[in-house]
């Protein structure tokens, strides 16, 4: 049978122009994922590198940048699906440290005897590379952890059990900062879009919210949350009389910047409208002041405002700092210096019955890809706690 010439020349046009098209499209997709990653801004990152492996699912490159960007993204399920496809497959020498990632996942997901198999497997290979000495280093301590975090595991206390709230509070985004007063819970959620964005899929900002009697949640009104900024971590006085928030803007394509608010009661018992910053000396311009925990220390008899900021004079990255809090005015910040590591150290909490302060830490290792720690003061004026013991 024969053809012509220019039908011939049109089956192949149809059999190679999609596949130039899609290398077109597929490099495309890399390179704005690429260029998200290095602007911090991994939602769109794992947006731009999802695409491009709907189109060569198989590519272990893409298959492992990835998981990178969903890893920087606390995406840990994520993450470990992918790492794990890469670590296993023919290019999974390329990429040792696909495996050390894996076993840090499922670490933080708390699946420590699967972690406990991946760093043993890690800790058999060889690179070649010194700088990957350090994650060997690393491996062999995480390792220990997984085992000793077994052992506890099954020690724990059997009455204590741990559920999820569901899809009444929960999104495919991020809740976080709950704080339930009488039978409202007040948290913060990251699954709404910053309006007006300029970016393509538009960037995410968080909103404060409430579940009463565990109904399903709805963002505060009344204009309790900006539009364009990332409104979040709800913290109550303990009169009652101030309800403190941050209000977080983008400094650049990805990365926030945070300040401490407050808002009192209008003359109708609700929060009023006007949002009052607090002090230069704590809000330090060009620096972070986020995550506020009201708290009463029955020692010195004050109000003490704990928070998290970058500011200069801690030990490095985010640190805890604490104030305390007179009826009109603030003391100066004190660096809770006992505390803090050159890592970061995060959501203070401070349960008053006991005196005691919680919080995370990944400046140690511990059972997940955080730690959990705790510090019992002597006082918070004049002195810092006098232990931390974290686990």
């Amino acid at each position: 049978m024969k053809v012509s010439h220019s039908l011939l020349f049109l089956v192949l046009c149809s059999i190679v122009f999609p596949s130039i098209a899609a290398g077109q499209t597929l490099k495309a997709l890399e390179k704005a994922g690429d260029e998200a990653f290095g602007q911090k801004n991994f939602y769109v990152a794992m947006v731009h590198f999802s695409e491009a492996l709907g189109i060569e699912p198989d590519n272990a490159r893409l298959s492992y940048k990835y998981a990178e960007v969903a890893r920087h993204f606390n995406a840990y399920q994520a993450a470990a699906t992918y790492y794990e496809k890469v670590s296993y497959s023919a290019d999974g020498p390329k990429y040792p440290l696909a495996t050390y990632w894996l076993g840090m996942m499922k670490k933080s997901l708390g699946w420590y005897s699967e972690a406990e198999a991946v760093f043993d497997r890690f800790l058999t290979m060889k690179t070649g590379n010194p700088r990957d000495s350090y994650f060997f280093d690393r491996a062999q301590k995480e390792l220990e952890w997984c085992r000793l975090a077994q052992k506890t595991g099954a020690e724990a206390d059997p009455y204590i059990r741990v559920e999820q709230l569901g899809k009444q509070v929960n999104s495919d985004f991020s809740e976080f900062a709950p704080l339930e007063r009488g039978d409202t819970l007040y948290f913060t959620s990251y699954r709404f879009e910053k309006e007006d964005d300029k970016f393509n899929p538009k960037r995410k900002v968080s909103k404060m919210m409430i579940s009463v009697k565990g109904e399903r949640g709805k963002a505060l009104t009344r204009g309790m949350n900006d539009e364009s900024k990332s409104t979040a971590h709800t913290a109550i006085s303990l009169n009652g009389k101030r309800l403190y928030f941050t209000l977080c803007d983008y400094i650049s394509d990805a990365e926030l910047r945070c300040k401490i608010y407050y808002r009192e009661p209008d003359r109708t018992g609700r929060w009023g409208k006007k949002a009052i910053e607090l002090p230069t000396f704590i809000n330090q311009e060009g620096y972070t002041a986020t995550q506020p925990c009201l708290a009463y220390d029955s020692i010195a008899q004050k109000e003490i405002l704990f928070f998290v900021s970058d500011r200069p004079g801690g030990a490095g990255k985010l640190d805890l700092w604490y104030a305390t809090v007179e009826e009109q005015s603030f003391s100066k910040p004190v660096n809770l210096t006992s505390l803090n590591t050159p890592e970061n150290e995060v959501t203070p909490y401070f349960d008053m019955p006991s005196q005691t302060l919680f919080f995370s830490s990944d400046g140690r290792v511990g059972w997940g890809n955080w730690i959990f720690g705790k510090a019992v003061p002597t006082a918070w004026s004049g002195s810092n706690p006098s232990s931390c013991r974290c686990r």
